[in-house]
Order: C-alpha cells, then sequence, then structure tokens
C-alpha cells in the first residue's frame, strides 16, 4: 500500500503537467483564425474598412450586397476577429498620431508653405541666355524653391533625345489661398469692404483699381509646363 501511495505521489505533478499543458494549447488554438477569417481580416483592414468586398474576397463568393454585408458584420463581431480589428485600428491611431506629432498641421505651416509656392523666384530653379534654359542642379535648388515644382520627369522622344518635363505649382493659386486663410479676401459677403469701396469710387477709379488688379494677377502667371533639354555630355579632355 505504501508503494502504490508513494507511486501516486511520485507521478501525480507529471500528470497535472501534461493536463496544464493541454490547456495552453487549447487556448492557443481558441485564438487562431481559419485561413478564410483571416483573408476577410487581412482585406478588410486593407481596403479601407469595406466589410462586404472584404467577405466576397475572402470567402470567394458572388453574394448579394445585403448577404455579404450580413455575413460582413457578423464575421466583424466574432469573438476572435473583433479584438484583432480593434487592436490594427488602435496600432494605427498611434500611427497617425506619431506622423502629426512630426509633421504639425498648423495654420502657421500652412502659411508658410503657400508663401513659398506664391513668392518663389523662377531664377531660383533656371538659368538662361539668350537662347537657351538650364534646369539648376537639385543640390542648388534650396527647399524653399523646391515648393514650386508640382512634379518633374524625363521623357526620351523617338530619335533617342532626352527632356526634362517640369510642371510648376500654380503662384497665383497659392496666393489666392493665402489671402484668404489670412482674411485678406473672400467671397462676396466675407470681402463686403472692398467691394464696398469699389462701389464708392467713380468710374474712371474703378477702371484704374481694377486694371491694377487684373496687371497684378498676369504678373504672376507662370507656364503650368517646361520642357528643358539636359546639358549635354561633354567627352572628357585628352
Amino acid at each position: 500500500m505504501r508503494r502504490h501511495a508513494f507511486h501516486d505521489k511520485v507521478h501525480q505533478p507529471k500528470q497535472s503537467n501534461i493536463i496544464g499543458g493541454c490547456g495552453i494549447r487549447a487556448a492557443i488554438t481558441v485564438m487562431q483564425l481559419t485561413g478564410k477569417q483571416q483573408k476577410f481580416l487581412e482585406a478588410y483592414l486593407a481596403n479601407g474598412r469595406n466589410g462586404a468586398a472584404a467577405y466576397r474576397a475572402a470567402y470567394q463568393t458572388n453574394a448579394s450586397n445585403q448577404r455579404a454585408a450580413e455575413e460582413a458584420s457578423r464575421l466583424l463581431r466574432h469573438p476572435k476577429i473583433a479584438p484583432k480589428i480593434d487592436k490594427a485600428e488602435r496600432r494605427a491611431h498611434r500611427a497617425v498620431e506619431r506622423v502629426l506629432d512630426r509633421y504639425v498641421v498648423s495654420e502657421e505651416r500652412v502659411t508658410e508653405a503657400l508663401a513659398k509656392i506664391g513668392f518663389y523666384d523662377i531664377r531660383d530653379l533656371f538659368s538662361w541666355t539668350g537662347d537657351r534654359l538650364t534646369l539648376k542642379a537639385s543640390a542648388e535648388i534650396s527647399d524653399a524653391a523646391s515648393f514650386a515644382i508640382r512634379e518633374i520627369c524625363q521623357l526620351v522622344t523617338e530619335n533617342g533625345r532626352s527632356t526634362i518635363r517640369i510642371k510648376l505649382a500654380d503662384r497665383c493659386a497659392a496666393l489666392m489661398d493665402l489671402a484668404r486663410l489670412r482674411g485678406m479676401i473672400g467671397d462676396r459677403s466675407t470681402s463686403s469692404g472692398f467691394h464696398a469701396e469699389l462701389e464708392r469710387m467713380p468710374p474712371e477709379e474703378q477702371h484704374r483699381r481694377v486694371a491694377e488688379l487684373l496687371e497684378f494677377a498676369a504678373s504672376l502667371k507662370v507656364p503650368e509646363t517646361i520642357d528643358v533639354e539636359p546639358n549635354p555630355v561633354r567627352s572628357p579632355a585628352p
């Protein structure tokens, strides 16, 4: 009897460990998703939270919009899926907050960016002589002047010639946005002072004032697209 009791006493902890291990494995299995559930989760997070589209993609079905939406809603409430979506959204929110902290979006920064576009000097981007226009090297273009470039690409023609195409930012639009942001102009309801002043002017003064504004606006216009041929590559001296 004593030997039997000793046998039970020795092996009991081992049996307990086996049961405990099974319990851990069972808990892990409960938290795992099926293949289709995982595909649904990935599609839902990647497509802008479109549940119906994610359901169709994961389950490869042509279900109606109503049926797909109902099934997606059911999956989104699933105890294995809902916590993962909540965790992913919290991570995304934290990522957005970090970006906003890094690039603080404020009226001051918007004003500064618009001012760089509105008041750039074309000579900070190009140099030219009587018959040749040259784009400056990127290292020579300041950070402020680079705001004026909306797009830049290199084109190769059929005969093999290379051309650099540059699209410049709309300076006039930037200045108008800047003026609105600073409260200088607006629609008729917000700029009634200017209109009232204009209406009080004699016709000749009105014409002169409008002509001045049009002349100023015309002076701000620059070509939207400029094509520049790169400088030819010179062969090294012998």
